[in-house]
C-alpha cells in the first residue's frame, strides 16, 4: 500500500491510498482553492483645491467601464485578494489619469487627484481714432468684462498713440471697452478674446460746437 498526494499552489491537495499492482493509471483533476474577495475604495479630488470631483473609471486593458465615482460616493470595485489592476479616470474638464490598484482585505482607500486641462488664454486691447481713422492721444481707457457691470481703468500703451494696454483672459471672454477723451463724445467696444492677440477700433466723434444764437 502506498499513499499518493498531489498539490500545487491554488488547488487542494488530492490524496490516495492504493494498494501497488501491476499498471496503475490516475488522471487526477486538482480543485482550485476558493480566492478571497478583496476591495478598493476610489475617491477621485481636485489635484488644487483636494475638493471631491466626479469622475468615470474604466479598466484599462479591456476599456470597459467600471463605473462613477461621485462627489458624495466613492466607488468600491472587489476583485481577488492581492490582484491589481490599470485603472483610467476620466472627469470633464481635467486630464485624463491611470493609476494601478490592488484588491486587498480590509478594503484599500485610494484618493487620486486630478489635474484639470490649462485653460488657454490670450490678449485684446482697444485703439481710439476719430472719423478720419486717425489714432488719438490723450485718451482715456476703461474695460470690463461682458458679464460685468462695473468699468475698470486701463492704462494706455506708451509706445502707441491711441492704443490701450492689452486685457488678458481666457479664450472666448467678451471684453468690453470705453475709450473717451475732451472735446470727443465718449463710445464703447466689444471683443472677444482668440488664441492671438487681438484688437478694438473705438471711433471718437467730435463734439459737435455750441449752436451760435
Amino acid at each position: 500500500d502506498i499513499l499518493i498526494q498531489v498539490g500545487a499552489s491554488g488547488y487542494e491537495t488530492y490524496e490516495e491510498r492504493i494498494t501497488l499492482d501491476e499498471n496503475i493509471i490516475r488522471d487526477i483533476t486538482l480543485i482550485a482553492l476558493p480566492v478571497e474577495q478583496g476591495a478598493v475604495s476610489l475617491t477621485v479630488v481636485d489635484s488644487e483645491t483636494k475638493a471631491k470631483i466626479a469622475a468615470y473609471v474604466y479598466d484599462k486593458d479591456t476599456g470597459g467601464i467600471l463605473g462613477q465615482a461621485t462627489k458624495d460616493t466613492p466607488l468600491q470595485l472587489t476583485g481577488d485578494v492581492n490582484t491589481s489592476r490599470i485603472l483610467r479616470f476620466v472627469s470633464s474638464g481635467y486630464i485624463e489619469v491611470e493609476q494601478l490598484i490592488t484588491y486587498a482585505i480590509p478594503t484599500a482607500e485610494v484618493t487620486v487627484e486630478m489635474d484639470k486641462v490649462p485653460v488657454q488664454s490670450g490678449t485684446i486691447y482697444a485703439t481710439a481714432v476719430n472719423t478720419g481713422s486717425t489714432a488719438l492721444d490723450g485718451v482715456t481707457f476703461e474695460y470690463k468684462l461682458s458679464t460685468e457691470s462695473s468699468w475698470k481703468p486701463l492704462g494706455n500703451d506708451e509706445s502707441t498713440t491711441g492704443k490701450s494696454e492689452a486685457v488678458t483672459a481666457p479664450v472666448g471672454t467678451s471684453i468690453d471697452f470705453r475709450a473717451s477723451k475732451t472735446g470727443y463724445i465718449t463710445n464703447t467696444g466689444t471683443g472677444v478674446i482668440t488664441n492671438s492677440e487681438s484688437s478694438v477700433t473705438i471711433v471718437l466723434e467730435e463734439v459737435p460746437p455750441e449752436p451760435t444764437t
